[in-house]
């Protein structure tokens, strides 16, 4: 799946992973998202950051 970013927004490094993680925590609270909702987006930033080993999958 191509990923949908603005073409002036770098790939966020371990640290900012960390901050869209806590966005996404927030997030899934306020609008009640599934558990494999959010662990595809962690999984998915994951793979931006360079931190996971498992390669992209379907999302």
């Amino acid at each position: 799946m191509p990923e949908h970013r603005a073409l002036n927004v770098p790939t966020p490094n371990q640290s900012q992973a960390l901050q869209h993680i806590n966005l996404l925590d927030e997030f899934m609270r306020k609008n009640r998202m599934s558990a494999d909702h959010v662990l595809n987006a962690v999984a998915h930033i994951k793979r931006i950051a360079g931190e996971s080993k498992t390669p992209p999958g379907p999302e």
